[in-house]
């Protein structure tokens, strides 16, 4: 029923919190569903660097900090597949197909165009739960991914339990 599932994680616990219903629909499955392990990574450290140069900054400086920024991004991007591959371990030792993968961009963008180039049948991911001013202000990921998906969003809340 469910052969492409896609878990979007920030590295959190919080966010890992969707990893045992992932698993259990993956598991519940005939035959098995894969699980893509999905991290969206923000340029925008990289961004505000080479910004610098636009406004008026001498540009060799912008330039360091540019090379600087990208410098952080690539490390970061290789932390950030390594957590994945760490994650995806334990769900491998359970005879689940495992697939990771790290992007650049906007979160709630790149979740749903890899969930369509990967013809996901569903995605479950957590969600912070905030309400009011700060869900307003601060957005929500899961919010903007519900709304651009063509696949069901399972969203998990922080205070949930794992599926039986």
């Amino acid at each position: 029923m469910y052969p492409e599932i896609v878990v979007p994680l920030d590295g959190s616990p919080l966010g890992e919190r969707a990893l045992p219903h992932a698993l259990h629909l993956a598991k519940t499955s005939q035959p098995p569903g894969r699980i893509h392990l999905l991290q969206v990574v923000s340029r925008y450290p990289e961004l505000e660097a080479a910004h610098l140069g636009d406004m008026g900054m001498n540009p060799t400086v912008a330039e360091m900090n540019a090379q600087q920024a990208r410098a952080m991004m690539d490390s970061y991007l290789k932390a950030t597949a390594s957590y994945l591959e760490r994650t995806a371990g334990p769900l491998r030792g359970q005879d689940i197909r495992v697939q990771t993968a790290v992007l650049e961009g906007a979160a709630p963008d790149g979740i749903v165009q890899y969930a369509q180039q990967h013809g996901a049948s569903v995605i479950v991911m957590s969600t912070r739960g905030r309400s009011g001013p700060k869900r307003f202000f601060l957005g929500s990921i899961a919010d903007q991914v519900i709304r651009l998906s063509t696949v069901p969003v399972l969203v998990v809340p922080p205070k949930v339990d794992s599926p039986a």
